[in-house]
């Protein structure tokens, strides 16, 4: 075990790190993590990791990235395997799993907003400004006596 600046000594190191990273790449939340597994550490301590250990912050940022992966491709599942009796609920677990993957990874997966700079009738062309530096003796712009 690694030993901190004080107090007790950490259970922190990487191969705790990468299995607790493989359960929330598969959909799993922290908190249920660290409440269902004695092999874990409690959620303060997990987000206090986050601040102490670089790497570990960069494999969550990875791990939520893969769970966002997850959620998406397994909505077509939710939806193959509905059935009349309950549709509605399948609906519910497509939605919060659209939802979750546009939140983490919203290039991909979020609702894409397009402007249009355009108006219809071309009265909201946009204004051409130009600046135009003029030196004294220039011959477009003769330089006159006061």
């Amino acid at each position: 075990m690694a030993q901190g600046k004080g107090g007790r000594p950490t259970k922190y190191n990487d191969e705790l790190a990468d299995r607790m990273m493989i359960e929330i790449a598969s959909g799993m939340s922290v908190r249920r993590l660290c409440d269902e597994h004695e092999w874990t550490p409690d959620q303060k301590t997990f987000y206090t990791w986050m601040f102490k250990h670089p790497e570990f912050l960069q494999k969550y940022e990875s791990a939520k990235a893969a769970q966002a992966q997850w959620a998406a491709e397994l909505i077509e599942e939710i939806a193959d395997n509905a059935t009349n009796e309950d549709i509605q609920v399948a609906k519910l677990r497509a939605d919060v799993r659209k939802w979750t993957s546009s939140r983490l990874l919203p290039k991909k997966y979020g609702d894409r907003t397009q402007l249009d700079h355009n108006s219809s009738d071309g009265s909201f062309a946009p204004t051409v400004i130009q600046n135009v530096i003029v030196r004294p003796g220039d011959a477009d712009y003769p330089v006159q006596d006061s």
